[in-house]
């Protein structure tokens, strides 16, 4: 005969994991499937933008390019493929894959979200540019509609994001500027840096290492098979023609005024003084707050009056006081030099 407190406790020990497992929304089961469902989307959603950026570089969609550039298996791959055509979202015709416009709307949506949580991480946080990508991609695929709207009106309607790439309206319009490569543009000619593509990271860790950003004026001085050599913000820097090949430059405008030899602060030698021309475009959010409160304002005298033996941090001489910056940050700040005149191009 069966002991009573026996069977009652198997029954409750029975009871409890059919509830750990089923409970509605919150059981095992439930949060698998959740899961399931949720990399399906997420996967989907990748393809359609993947589809969408190869059709605005006039490249036609296959599995094996779409397979060269998501990582996941040709099986899985033809499985979202088909799903996303039965949803209507895109067409197919041999081996050539194309988006439908419920198609082209919905990787917008996508490219919205994650060109507007890019803006954000910029400008509101302290987060590494180097994490903005990656963060971005995970966000696209969780924020609603109302989420992004509501971004996107406290970001003030920003119309590209900090890598310069378009953002889309909330109606799927992107403003486009004309720029070329920057191996293409002209030597001699005033221009500024429009948009640095952050793919493939190797490539653009070397564009980081320079201090290279959107925004930045810059001078081609040399350009051929083996090098480009340019100034950008004061200093020279020279690139691979591949590296440079992700930077897009455009014109500096006649009514833009273009500084000669305007450079950063890391430069000014110690008991050299200058005078403040701005914080550069790369110096956002709370960093920029603060170097403006430290009085880094344009006009005002700037003097290097102490460098520790390593150089980094050094002592700068502001309206009085003095205040250490380490290299990063003076970098932000850019001076002009005693012979320096501001130009209309």
């Amino acid at each position: 005969m069966i002991n009573p407190v026996l069977a009652l406790s198997l029954f409750f020990l029975v009871l409890g994991v059919v509830l750990l497992l089923f409970w509605p929304e919150k059981g095992l089961f439930w949060k698998f499937a959740g899961t399931l469902v949720s990399n399906e989307k997420t996967l989907m959603e990748d393809v359609l933008k993947q589809i969408y950026h190869m059709e605005h570089e006039g490249n036609a969609g296959s599995v094996l390019s779409l397979k060269g550039s998501i990582d996941i298996s040709e099986e899985k791959l033809v499985k979202v493929i088909a799903g996303m055509e039965s949803k209507g979202l895109i067409r197919t015709n041999g081996i050539k894959i194309s988006l439908r416009k419920e198609g082209s709307d919905y990787a917008v949506k996508i490219i919205r979200a994650h060109r507007l949580w890019e803006k954000y991480l910029a400008d509101k946080t302290g987060v590494d540019k180097r994490q903005w990508h990656h963060l971005a991609e995970l966000a696209e695929h969780k924020l609603t509609k109302e989420q992004v709207d509501d971004l996107a009106l406290s970001l003030g309607d920003p119309r590209y994001d900090p890598h310069g790439d378009p953002i889309p309206t909330s109606k799927g319009d992107m403003q486009y500027m004309q720029h070329v490569s920057l191996p293409l543009f002209p030597v001699d000619k005033k221009g500024y840096i429009v948009h640095i593509e952050d793919e493939p990271e190797s490539v653009y860790e070397q564009i980081i290492a320079n201090n290279l950003q959107v925004g930045a004026q810059i001078i081609v001085i040399e350009a051929n098979e083996r090098r480009i050599r340019f100034t950008s913000e004061g200093e020279e820097v020279v690139l691979t023609p591949i590296v440079a090949n992700n930077i897009s430059v455009a014109e500096q405008s006649h009514s833009g005024v273009f500084k000669i030899n305007t450079r950063r602060l890391t430069g000014l030698k110690l008991g050299e003084k200058s005078n403040i021309v701005g914080l550069s475009r790369e110096c956002r959010g709370a960093n920029r707050r603060r170097l403006l409160d430290l009085g880094f304002i344009p006009g005002t005298e700037v003097e290097t009056c102490l460098s520790s033996p390593l150089g980094n941090p050094r002592a700068y001489l502001v309206k009085g006081a003095s205040i250490a910056l380490r290299k990063e940050q003076s970098d932000l700040v850019l001076i002009e030099m005693n012979n320096d005149k501001a130009y209309g191009n």
